[in-house]
């Protein structure tokens, strides 16, 4: 238990306390900005893919599970593109610290969704439609784990 200043006043905090944060968390994600950011940013998530697959004279997908699973391979591809020439021990080095010091530590899961479903059909229709413009320029579709479950 600890102290806490509340309204000028003390009062007592117990572990119970920590629930009434991750609800209060909960509820100002629901109901605060965070319904706004999904609205706001979904689409402009759309737009941004969608503009590069347009305009874009070269373009390389690569997504996060291709790097994760042969880095070595990805980082070739995208510095062949880039026209740069990379020494071949330069991107081993690379490949050898990909569990080094700037990975971040484990995320904590959260206990609730805090998607509504309304959020997931819009973020589902975005990526449905990412999806088929990649596939219409023959590159990698979006990977089924990226739809909101």
């Amino acid at each position: 238990m600890f102290q806490r200043g509340l309204a000028g006043g003390r009062s007592l905090a117990t572990d119970s306390d920590e629930f009434c944060k991750e609800r209060e968390a909960f509820a100002t994600l629901q109901f605060g900005k965070w319904p706004e950011f999904v609205r706001n940013y979904a689409p402009w998530w759309a737009t941004h893919t969608l503009d590069w697959l347009k305009f874009g004279k070269k373009v390389l997908v690569v997504h996060f599970e291709d790097l994760k699973q042969d880095l070595f391979v990805q980082l070739g591809r995208m510095v062949s593109l880039l026209g740069v020439a990379v020494r071949e021990d330069r991107l081993l080095c690379v490949e050898s610290q990909k569990d080094g010091n700037f990975k971040r530590s484990g995320l904590r899961k959260l206990e609730y969704d805090p998607y509504t479903t309304d959020m997931q059909n819009a973020i589902s229709a975005y990526i449905k439609m990412v999806d088929a413009a990649l596939k219409g320029r023959n590159l990698t579709g979006v990977p089924d784990d990226y739809y909101p479950r």
